[in-house]
């Protein structure tokens, strides 16, 4: 009942942290943030030390990194429910959220891509991708490539950006707008079984429109629709499980379709969200506040680690400084994060607070 109670008496948010009128901060959200991005962070080290040191690194946790990015999925449907559901069949709120959406994605990512550029630009080594006007547009719109975008993690925001695209729809349309997110989830999972090792044998752009990450989604808003329901020994079970499966399908990685692997991890992750919610909520587990701040610089530093990475690499290469290869990548790691903290605390968080700003002084005019 609390639950149904602080969705009537409206969420409130403050950036992508939830934030309950009445007890406590959902910070769970935040560290899984932050435990995200370190992990991707962590699988993209070893790539760059291998493509330009000739550093290898051979490790099944690691190579598995990748799946941060569908905890970060799950993660994202699961605060849109929290936040949005009741925006649905409201059209006087798309406009709030779309500029909210706007400007926690674009902002930052074009301050990011432009020292992308500008770097490439100075060494001399421009990606094709960007030669052209149209695909320079493509690029700085997040539209979605055939294949990976000029900066690589870019493909991920393409997903995120369609999810709000029909997230949009519901709260404009309302049942009309969940008809269409139900069917596109529909045939998502009708391509999954369909192609089991994955929509890579569709053709763009099937293979991004129904490609079994746009799941994840759905599974994150599953998991919120179901955290309140839960008891204090069913949010345990219910995470114990959800971790175990999650380490289950990283020693499986390997060997796994696509598909199905991003599958078992979305439901992972879902049963971890969900599980570790409900026992904060009830107010039986406290984070450190380091960790949670990471999860507020989460975004930033999962935009920014690959160009720290390589802008680490160029000056080690350079400098002729041979070192352990695991020392290195310690360093590396290092490296990204504090890239990701810098660019959240000097770009992200100021720019934000400006542009929230400026709309509230455009309102009042």
């Amino acid at each position: 009942m609390y639950f149904q109670q602080w969705i009537r008496d409206k969420v409130v948010t403050e950036g992508n942290i939830i934030t309950p009128p009445r007890g406590p901060r959902l910070d769970s959200l935040q560290v899984g943030r932050a435990l995200a991005a370190e992990y991707v962070l962590l699988f993209h080290a070893p790539w760059v030390l291998s493509q330009h040191l000739g550093i290898k690194l051979e490790n099944r946790f690691l190579s598995a990194g990748h799946s941060g990015v569908d905890f970060f999925f799950v993660l994202s449907g699961f605060i849109m429910f929290l936040v949005h559901w009741r925006d649905i069949g409201r059209p006087d709120r798309l406009q709030r959220f779309a500029f909210n959406r706007f400007i926690r994605i674009y902002p930052v990512f074009w301050v990011v891509f432009a020292v992308f550029v500008l770097g490439q630009v100075l060494i001399g080594q421009l990606d094709p991708q960007l030669r052209g006007s149209l695909s320079f547009v493509q690029a700085l719109l997040l539209l979605p490539f055939q294949g990976m975008p000029p900066l690589t993690v870019a493909w991920t925001l393409s997903h995120e950006l369609l999810f709000y695209l029909l997230l949009g729809l519901c709260i404009y349309l309302g049942r009309g707008g969940l008809i269409i997110l139900a069917l596109w989830w529909m045939c998502c999972a009708a391509a999954f079984l369909t192609f089991p090792d994955g929509t890579q044998v569709m053709s763009f752009p099937a293979s991004f429109l129904l490609s079994p990450y746009n799941l994840l989604f759905a599974f994150g808003m599953l998991a919120a629709w179901i955290y309140p329901k839960l008891g204090q020994g069913g949010a345990v079970a219910l995470f114990v499980v959800g971790l175990a499966g999650f380490v289950a399908t990283i020693f499986g990685d390997a060997v796994l379709p696509f598909g199905a692997r991003t599958v078992a991890f979305g439901l992972a992750s879902a049963a971890i969200v969900a599980g570790i919610a409900r026992i904060e909520h009830a107010g039986n587990i406290r984070f450190p506040k380091w960790l949670v701040f990471l999860g507020d610089a989460s975004y930033s530093t999962y935009l920014a680690h690959t160009v720290a990475l390589l802008i680490g690499a160029i000056v080690l290469k350079k400098s002729g400084i041979m070192l352990n290869p695991w020392l290195v990548f310690a360093l590396f790691v290092v490296l990204g994060t504090v890239g990701g903290i810098v660019l959240h605390l000097v770009v992200e968080r100021p720019l934000l607070a400006f542009l929230r700003r400026r709309r509230a002084v455009v309102r009042n005019a």
